[in-house]
């Protein structure tokens, strides 16, 4: 295979973890920084000088620039690393010449826009072709995968060849890749298991146990295959879809469970009793899970789907009701 150069739109922790991997495996990158400064700090230090310091870049195969366009023109694949709240700024920016023609890989988990749309649909309205587009999906936390903890990611796409020729990029001895097709839905349930996953940081944070926690996860994936089912059906190209499978099952109880997990600490603290703007003023982020949470609701309205636990959490986030009363009503749907 003829050598790809990657282009890394994102300087944050995913971003960081996944430059790692690229690293590993001898990719030339060009990589994005927003501000120059840290432009400067990377090339004297050799490190991310605000997300996972600890990981040094030995090789010298990364080129990093506060210049996006620059960046886009120098790349033959794209990786999307941003919050979703800020894509449609950052592509503001960039003219058709930097995109068409590219792989575009999405690895941001939310939602864009008042209608909200995938990741993927958002890059097709720009007008780039679907086959072009891959989305990474999986469970897996940027500080193992940057500590080379064995880890496992699924690669959707619709086009095999582009997508096969992505996962090879990032695979390594501790980085386990697959290539699936079910895009869409993919993208759709790296989202919902944000919302469930800030959740059970609610249950956390108002003291329930395991037990309970359990039976919540359970109903959570049952109200996510209910939710694909109607937003995205199966279609030729997915005969069945596999609720079980990593990018579904996988990816929400890694992110459900785990103290590692931003949308988990962020309901830890809503259910001890924080608001929601100390909360944020605390981590100094606010968790995807906190917009997820009223694009998908909104979503679920328009389809006249009931989703107990959503709206429940939605109820904590957006109308401000107590979480102990939301959650002492919500267990008497779950079961």
């Amino acid at each position: 295979m003829t050598q790809k150069n990657v282009g890394i739109i994102g300087s944050g922790s995913w971003a960081t973890a996944l430059a790692k991997v690229l690293e590993t495996n001898d990719v030339p990158i060009n990589w994005y920084f927003r501000k120059n400064e840290d432009v400067e700090y990377f090339n004297l230090h050799h490190h991310n000088p605000k997300y996972l310091s600890e990981v040094i870049f030995h090789k010298n195969i990364i080129n990093c620039s506060s210049d996006l366009r620059k960046v886009c023109e120098n790349s033959d694949i794209l990786l999307i690393v941003t919050p979703s709240a800020f894509l449609e700024d950052i592509f503001n920016n960039l003219g058709p010449q930097q995109l068409l023609g590219k792989i575009i890989v999405n690895a941001v988990k939310g939602l864009i826009g008042s209608h909200p749309s995938t990741i993927s649909q958002f890059l097709g309205n720009l007008g780039i072709k679907q086959d072009d587009i891959v989305g990474i999906t999986g469970p897996c936390h940027a500080e193992e995968v940057s500590a080379e903890k064995l880890s496992f990611l699924t690669f959707h796409g619709s086009s095999i060849i582009n997508t096969t020729i992505v996962a090879e990029l990032f695979k390594t001895e501790y980085l386990n890749t697959k290539v699936g097709h079910d895009l869409e839905a993919a993208e759709i349930a790296s989202v919902m298991k944000n919302i469930y996953a800030l959740g059970t940081g609610i249950t956390i944070g108002l003291g329930y146990g395991d037990n309970y926690r359990a039976i919540f996860i359970s109903n959570a994936m049952g109200e996510m295959r209910s939710f694909l089912q109607k937003h995205c059906p199966c279609d030729e190209l997915i005969n069945e879809r596999n609720i079980l499978d990593a990018s579904f099952l996988g990816d929400m109880m890694v992110t459900a469970y785990s103290p590692h997990s931003r949308n988990r600490t962020f309901g830890v603290m809503i259910g001890k009793g924080y608001s929601i703007q100390n909360t944020i003023l605390e981590m100094k982020m606010v968790a995807e899970g906190y917009y997820a949470t009223k694009a998908i609701y909104d979503l679920a309205k328009e389809y006249q789907i009931e989703l107990p636990i959503l709206e429940a959490v939605y109820s904590i986030l957006y109308e401000k009701h107590p979480a102990n009363v939301e959650f002492s009503r919500l267990s008497s749907f779950l079961g």
